[in-house]
């Protein structure tokens, strides 16, 4: 449905219908299916909106709560506030903060480990290669002897 057939619909202007679009996007996150269609016979198009019936039903729903509430709070009352919704996320963003940062003191923790435990395994293997070393030695002296 594009704007004519929604003007008539819910009983309002184009433009009136126009502003609304623009302030249920700006105040409640929404946004609206669009449809690219050509202009004249050149290579100039336009986006226009593709209004559902459950839209159709919203923007009925405005027109009258406009009068009791006001526009904006009839607006956030039909499509809903982004208010809450930033604020969720906001939460989580501070969940995932949390969660990053407890995770980067556990890999310190566990790096910490490993780093000591690869410096006992160097010397231990610097010791049994001295060990091998003095082995070898010591048996190319007993052949020596026997020879």
């Amino acid at each position: 449905m594009d704007y004519k057939a929604l003007s008539q619909e819910v009983g309002k202007s184009v433009s009136t219908l126009k502003r609304w679009k623009r302030k249920i996007e700006e105040l409640s996150d929404y946004n609206f299916e669009e449809s690219t269609i050509r202009i004249g016979r050149g290579r100039n198009y336009q986006k226009i909106p593709v209004f559902t019936s459950h839209e159709v039903e919203k923007f009925k729903e405005v027109g009258l709560a406009i009068e009791d509430l006001g526009q904006d709070e009839a607006i956030r009352k039909v499509w809903g506030d982004k208010i809450p919704s930033q604020k969720a996320l906001y939460l989580q963003v501070k969940n995932i903060a949390r969660a990053l940062t407890k995770h980067r003191e556990d890999v310190k923790g566990q790096l910490s480990i490993l780093e000591s435990e690869n410096s006992f395994l160097r010397r231990e293997i610097r010791n049994l290669e001295k060990e091998m070393d003095s082995l070898k030695e010591s048996q190319h002296k007993k052949r020596r002897l026997f020879k």
